[in-house]
């Protein structure tokens, strides 16, 4: 019978550095960017900024390698407006940022960036720049909010 490496052997564990280089490096970027990433069950990279949860998505087998930045929230029952106010701000401060998406979905409101990753890029500047990305399209699209409605009045 062939030796078997016990579950709770080191290296039994996967070596994510080659196997998922980009997560590898992307993992090493936000530690050093001061930030404490986690893995989370579903791969995604999940990351605390401001008290508020984003999450990191590494597509390592596209060509070229790519990366999700992304955070969701639920919206307050005490948000002015309706849905359709709570979309054309979505619209608006997409179309204004370029490359922040923003998006609702239900009682959920969706921001992210989407980066092709070069194997030279700095990505602990790339990565902090696009956590700043996200929350500031939420700040402007809750301000946006704010400033239709009052135009509805």
């Amino acid at each position: 019978m062939p030796d078997r490496a016990s579950p709770l052997d080191p290296t039994s564990l996967p070596d994510f550095e080659r196997e998922n280089p980009l997560h590898f490096r992307v993992m090493e970027a936000l530690s050093a960017a001061g930030l404490d990433p986690a893995p989370g069950e579903d791969g995604d990279i999940q990351v605390r900024m401001n008290d508020q949860r984003f999450y990191v998505r590494c597509a390592d087998d596209s060509v070229p390698p790519m990366l999700t930045v992304f955070a969701h929230w639920l919206l307050g029952e005490n948000l002015p407006g309706d849905e359709l106010l709570h979309l054309r701000a979505a619209n608006a401060v997409t179309d204004a940022l370029n490359f922040v998406k923003v998006v609702l979905r239900a009682d959920h409101l969706a921001a992210s960036v989407d980066l092709a990753i070069g194997t030279d890029m700095d990505l602990r500047g790339l990565l902090t720049g696009s956590l700043d990305a996200v929350s500031g399209a939420v700040h402007t699209w809750h301000a946006t909010v704010l400033e239709l409605e009052s135009h509805n009045r």
